[in-house]
């Protein structure tokens, strides 16, 4: 038994290793997933937000997450068909995600307007579709990151590449 568990934490290290190695020089594939994974979490749990804005007074709220929503569904399109970091590919990118973390902020102010000034709100509701568009946008802010990354790695091998043709 201990044998098997050995080898089973040899398999695993090696598996992390690979796995690290591997993302280490992939955050393209990275910045996809995590794009992807939070466009759809923030699809499937909405009924959060839906439930925190029932809750408000305020009218423009149900626009604030719609778009957040939205805009979310653009940068998962734009992450499926970016196949290389280029210029205009990328910029696109960075700008729509800055766009639904952007529209994403305006939500969380009117949720956070809404608990310090509406005399009647349920707190509950609001409190957790606070807290879920503070993980949405974590998340898509760590892909923005990561897509940064993926762009600078690219134009870095862009120029090594350009190096040695030169050579």
């Amino acid at each position: 038994m201990k044998k098997f568990l050995l080898t089973l934490k040899h398999a695993f290290i090696r598996i992390g290793a690979s796995l690290k190695e591997g993302f280490k020089h992939d955050q393209k594939r990275i910045s996809k997933y995590i794009i992807c994974f939070t466009a759809i979490l923030h699809l499937i749990f909405s009924n959060i937000q839906i439930q925190a804005i029932n809750k408000l007074t305020n009218e423009i709220c149900g626009i604030y997450m719609f778009m957040f929503v939205l805009l979310g569904f653009v940068c998962l399109f734009n992450a499926i068909r970016l196949k290389t970091p280029s210029g205009r590919k990328i910029i696109f990118s960075i700008l729509m995600l800055l766009a639904v973390i952007g529209v994403g902020g305006l939500l969380i102010s009117v949720y956070l307007d809404a608990l310090m000034h509406q005399n009647n709100v349920m707190v509950t509701p609001v409190v957790m579709g606070l807290v879920f568009s503070i993980i949405i946008i974590a998340l898509y802010l760590f892909g923005l990151v990561e897509i940064i990354i993926a762009f600078a790695t690219y134009k870095k091998s862009q120029k090594e590449e350009e190096k040695k043709v030169a050579a």
